[in-house]
């Protein structure tokens, strides 16, 4: 695929094979959460679970400087062809190091009515939506920024391409520290201590985006994208927790539950691409507003999360079983 988007001749090839590229590419973030779920359990889960949200999390915010690089000394291009080179290195990884982690027990023949009632099943689950939305809207509200980047970088801050790395350093920085603190904190501190640490931050950190941009006319550096850096360094706190909780929803099937938090994430940060950042691009005050809500409906999904926990202790601790109908 990337290379077909190296060589394509006009806009609709470039965008086919950009949409394999999309298809392609959600295999590495549903499999890779599943492989840690089936090697490891508890704190040793939580840790690996926190490196790989880095890399998830940091991948966004890193794509746009490398491609700033890219262009400083070639064409667009180039961008495919170093992908296509990735890809083969991935690939050749994959065959050398990557070992089945799945049990011949536990695996089943693959049939697609089976297979879609697997994923509706998981989507009607009200506790596995809440969680997967809570994540979905808490990365959000810096997704809007990493979107909105062009107009944030040379419009409202007057820089340059070459750059963004003021934008997307403080971000990657965030995503790196709160991932090593959750990794650190595994087994020490509560899961939901930590979560509720990584909510207040984001909490602090929109509240003072907002106030910042209301109180100022024009922003300025560095204290338009520290609350970026927060932001992102409470994503790095709760992402790994979120997806511990909802992969062990389904201990048998953590790949279908992989899948439908990827589903479910990637579907809402399509909504953001395709809607809500181009029409609040040109207004910091709105993004500002926009990341806000995200961060208060993410709180308000985590706390009712919790509140159906504490009305069913039994859960808390003990993987949902699966009922004849799921067995299926």
């Amino acid at each position: 695929a990337s290379i077909g988007a190296a060589l394509s001749p006009s806009l609709f090839w470039l965008l086919f094979f950009r949409a394999i590229q999309g298809m392609s590419a959600g295999a590495g973030l549903i499999v890779g959460r599943a492989l840690i779920r089936d090697c490891l359990e508890g704190e040793q889960a939580q840790r690996l679970m926190a490196q790989a949200a880095m890399i998830f999390s940091i991948a966004p915010a890193l794509a746009p400087i490398v491609g700033g690089w890219i262009l400083g000394w070639s064409d667009w291009p180039a961008i495919f062809w170093l992908m296509a080179l990735f890809a083969f290195l991935v690939l050749l990884s994959c065959f050398i190091w990557l070992p089945e982690t799945h049990p011949p027990q536990a695996r089943m023949a693959l049939r697609l009515d089976r297979l879609t009632r697997s994923s509706v099943s998981v989507l009607r689950n009200r506790r596995f939506l809440m969680l997967s939305m809570a994540a979905s809207f808490n990365f959000g509200a810096l997704f809007l920024y990493i979107l909105s980047a062009p107009i944030v970088v040379l419009e409202f801050l007057h820089l340059n391409q070459q750059q963004f790395g003021w934008l997307f350093v403080p971000i990657v920085s965030g995503l790196m520290l709160g991932s090593f603190l959750s990794s650190r904190m595994a087994g020490k501190v509560s899961e939901a201590a930590t979560a509720r640490l990584g909510f207040a931050l984001s909490a602090f950190a929109v509240v003072v985006n907002l106030a910042y941009n209301l109180a100022v006319d024009e922003v300025h550096l560095p204290w338009a994208v520290l609350p970026m850096s927060l932001i992102a360094c409470s994503v790095g706190l709760i992402l790994p927790l979120l997806t511990i909780a909802m992969l062990d929803m389904y201990p048998r099937r953590r790949g279908t539950a992989a899948s439908m938090q990827a589903l479910t994430g990637l579907s809402f940060n399509a909504f953001l691409a395709g809607i809500v950042a181009p029409l609040l691009a040109q207004h910091r005050i709105g993004l500002a507003i926009a990341a806000f809500a995200a961060c208060a409906v993410a709180i308000v999904l985590w706390w009712r999360y919790r509140a159906g926990m504490r009305r069913d202790p039994l859960r808390q601790r003990k993987p949902q079983p699966l009922d004849d109908a799921q067995r299926l």
